[in-house]
């Protein structure tokens, strides 16, 4: 009788092995799909979360930008009222067409006017302050750059940003903002931003103001909010590729070296080419 015993408890045991399996594999299915349907819903979570607060970031920097844009704005638009730029322009004018910027009645002038253009370049933080002729010959610059005695319609910066702008402003009679470009007068990223002096409803002159990179560069290296590894990049559409406007993170040559050509299947840099055609 023993061994019958033995064999019947030892079946019974491995039922019950058997049992304990299927109920074991029975209640962790569910667990398992249960992880796996927290896990992939966490990871979305987190994914939105990232994308929300980089949107945020660059919501928050370009807003930045559109009122330091604005604000230069102004300040030019209220400096070509000044009486002070109104007297300028009509004398510096009249003295490079009396004797050119070397001529003793030139440098008069320039030491009667310099102290204060100086003044308002340094308090206001701009890298040089431009008077032109409403011809589109420099008559003052701060800075004595070789952009002074040049033409902005027919010299050798006709193309520059600062050009371009200088044309809008006497072409519209208002203030004009230019975007970020090279400038070969300071081998440097330049901006401007011009306004047409008048006096008497006529154009006497067109006052120029050059924004220093400066204030741009510290916006975009704030990494606040973006890790160890996050870009704040801003570009800019020339002809058929976008242009790194400022340095990156990891890059501190990128600005105006770094391109991306905007008809490619690469994934990589998509974003800037998608941005500065002007799809979100």
């Amino acid at each position: 009788m023993f061994p019958v015993a033995a064999f019947r408890m030892l079946k019974a045991g491995t039922i019950a092995a058997r049992l304990t399996r299927w109920f074991l594999l029975i209640g962790l299915i569910p667990l398992a799909l249960a992880l796996c349907v927290a896990d992939r819903t966490f990871t979305r979570a987190m994914k939105r979360e990232i994308e929300n607060n980089l949107v945020a970031i660059a919501g928050n920097k370009a807003n930045y930008i559109r009122a330091y844009a604005l604000e230069r704005e102004r300040d030019v638009t209220k400096l070509a009222q000044d009486p002070t730029i109104v007297a300028a322009a009509r004398r510096l004018v009249e003295a490079c067409a009396n004797g050119g910027t070397d001529s003793a009645r030139y440098a008069a002038v320039d030491r009667e006017f310099r102290p204060f253009l100086t003044y308002y370049k340094e308090r206001s933080g701009y890298a040089d302050v431009l008077l032109f002729s409403p011809a589109g010959d420099a008559v003052f610059s701060v800075t004595r750059r070789d952009d002074l005695k040049a033409n902005a319609v027919r010299g050798a910066y006709r193309d520059s940003e600062l050009a371009k702008v200088f044309v809008r402003a006497t072409t519209l009679l208002g203030t004009e903002i230019s975007r970020f470009d090279y400038y070969p007068a300071t081998a440097q990223p330049a901006a401007f931003v011009a306004a047409p002096v008048l006096q008497q409803g006529d154009v006497v002159g067109v006052v120029a103001l050059q924004m220093s990179s400066r204030e741009l560069y510290e916006l975009v290296q704030d990494y606040m909010g973006l890790g160890q590894t996050g870009e704040l990049i801003l570009g800019v559409k020339v002809h058929d590729h976008a242009v790194f406007v400022t340095p990156v993170r990891h890059d501190p040559q990128a600005a105006f070296r770094r391109r991306l050509p905007l008809v490619s299947r690469e994934l990589h840099g998509r974003p800037l080419r998608e941005a500065v055609q002007g799809r979100r």
